[in-house]
């Protein structure tokens, strides 16, 4: 039988058993929420009859795991594109309980712009998904207590350098690496500050940022090779990527454990990631 486990990582840990080996790879000063066992294996879904879970980029790798796990709940769920999503949804009525924020690009492309002038990574990966929660936000609210809303981030984050001088993205020139770290850590910080802001308002809505791993999804075979941290990654998914199962599992703990209600704020780690 598989549990979440979430525990404060001592800087002295020691000792033999898996779970303490894994403790002592990721002593550091903060707390943080791992996930482990001493086998893989599925996670224990709770029961989410009646609930209705919205999951972007639920066609593939995460996502699809994602949805695919949560199903065995017995939620509804609803798998589409960012785009017109949050006028779709509400016009069906249709309860939101769980809003998964997961689709996003990966220097598959050379440098470009949308239209409005946003580096195409960050209209994707950030821009884009804070609109949709946004739209979504007052429905997650009346969609009944205990709403959840669960950002996939990356340690990618430590590349990202935020400028707020140029916080469409512009000015990167490039839709690399400093295009996707930028976009991971604001997606992070949003995060925390969205929740920081729905508890002044007093709604009963956890947001979690999480980490997957790294995990073999499709996203290398989408990967621009002219990018040098692309042909690294590429390499890296193919030789010691998690399957996509597993890098689902962070989001479903964040998702759908009860233990985290009115825990909102942490950074859910995989096992070999930490954060505050």
């Amino acid at each position: 039988m598989i549990a979440f486990l979430g525990f404060a990582v001592q800087a002295q840990t020691t000792g033999t058993t898996p779970l303490a080996n894994l403790a002592a790879h990721l002593a550091n000063p903060y707390t943080t929420t791992v996930l482990t066992n001493e086998h893989a294996r599925l996670l224990d879904i709770p029961n989410l009859s009646g609930k209705t879970a919205l999951i972007t980029g639920a066609n593939s790798g995460i996502g699809f795991e994602i949805t695919r796990q949560a199903s065995r709940g017995d939620a509804r769920l609803r798998g589409s594109l960012v785009e017109s999503l949050a006028e779709d949804i509400l016009s069906r009525k249709l309860p939101v309980n769980i809003l998964v924020l997961n689709a996003g690009r990966y220097l598959d492309a050379p440098f470009a712009t949308t239209k409005d002038g946003f580096e195409q990574t960050l209209a994707t990966n950030y821009f884009g998904h804070c609109e949709l929660a946004l739209l979504l936000l007052d429905h997650i609210a009346a969609s009944g207590p205990g709403g959840r809303i669960v950002t996939l981030a990356s340690p990618a984050e430590q590349f990202g350098r935020v400028d707020l001088s140029d916080i469409k993205g512009s000015k990167l020139g490039t839709s690399g690496m400093p295009a996707y770290g930028r976009s991971k850590a604001m997606q992070i910080m949003w995060s925390h500050e969205l929740q920081r802001r729905l508890r002044l308002a007093g709604k009963d809505i956890d947001c979690f940022a999480v980490h997957p791993g790294i995990v073999a999804t499709g996203l290398p075979n989408k990967v621009d090779l002219s990018y040098p941290a692309g042909l690294l990654t590429y390499v890296q998914m193919i030789l010691t990527g998690q399957s996509p199962l597993q890098g689902a599992q962070s989001a479903l703990y964040a998702a759908t454990a009860p233990q985290l209600h009115g825990k909102g704020g942490i950074y859910i780690g995989a096992p070999a990631s930490a954060g505050p």
